[in-house]
């Protein structure tokens, strides 16, 4: 299996077989940032694949320095630097692992006790979030929260067949 192979900067967490396209999670949560623009609706979405463009609507809407989206779209991470914040179900991928041995759990788990940022908003003063129980190695689910909180940020980031996850090592 090639998901949760370290690869191309971080961990193949989808893939989807029929399109040729995955989504990579970052290997390490890279800061702390708010939605940003409290009150202006921007247009996201929730479903998976959307972080990208969610996170391109958020920079094209609210200029506020040091918002999540920000933070992921200028990060530079393990030599890469087309980071985006994911989308709702983006992240809700990571929550899946409560499926996966305990080592895999380890390798992808969220910061016990964190509650991470998502690109996708709820209303206009609200946006989801994924919480990240102490007692816990796996994710209890999401929740919306105030778009004026700093959350932390754990960036993804997309491949497609041009990148060919077939060359990823399954050794490890």
């Amino acid at each position: 299996s090639i998901y949760f192979k370290n690869y191309e900067g971080g961990f193949i967490l989808n893939f989807d077989t029929v399109n040729g396209e995955g989504l990579i999670l970052g290997t390490q949560d890279i800061g702390f940032g708010e939605f940003g623009c409290y009150s202006l609706c921007i247009p996201t979405d929730v479903n998976l694949g959307s972080g990208q463009n969610n996170t391109d609507l958020i920079l094209m809407y609210c200029n506020h320095q040091g918002i999540a989206a920000q933070i992921c779209d200028t990060s530079d991470l393990n030599g890469y630097t087309d980071w985006y914040l994911p989308s709702y179900y983006d992240l809700k991928e990571v929550c899946k692992i409560s499926n996966y041995p305990y080592n895999i759990q380890n390798l992808l788990a969220l910061t016990p006790g964190g509650i991470y940022s998502t690109s996708s908003q709820m209303t206009c003063t609200t946006a989801w979030v994924v919480n990240q129980p102490t007692n816990s190695s796996y994710c209890n689910g999401t929740t919306y929260a105030s778009k004026s909180m700093p959350y932390i940020v754990r960036p993804m980031r997309s491949f497609t067949s041009q990148s060919s996850p077939t060359y990823v090592s399954t050794s490890g």
